[in-house]
């Protein structure tokens, strides 16, 4: 009678531990896959912010030769631009760590 017991919850056992190391192989892909999608998104974000410092910088530069002054434009945009590339080579390195 025990054998038949254990013959009957053999497939339901068997069932729960395969479930189990699928889930977990599962998990340890979302896993990855959230990450990577995080990482994304900020190099997304770095790069947009650059792209913008450029922008703005080379727009400062065409009024001041347009118009033969600066007027403040072009101490902001060079700041702005100076932020975005830091934020930017710190992006790089911190990819770099992760990698090594």
């Amino acid at each position: 009678m025990l054998t038949q017991i254990a013959w009957s919850a053999l497939p339901a056992l068997l069932s729960g531990i395969v479930l189990a190391i699928f889930g977990r192989r599962q998990n340890k892909r979302d896993k990855a896959a959230d990450k990577r999608e995080e990482e994304r998104k900020k190099s997304e974000v770095v790069k947009l912010d650059l792209l913008v410092a450029t922008a703005e910088l080379t727009r400062a530069t065409a009024v001041a030769v347009k118009y033969g002054n600066t007027n403040g434009e072009m101490s902001e945009g060079l700041r702005r631009y100076n932020e975005a590339i830091e934020q930017f080579r710190e992006f790089e390195r911190d990819k770099l760590a992760e990698q090594v």
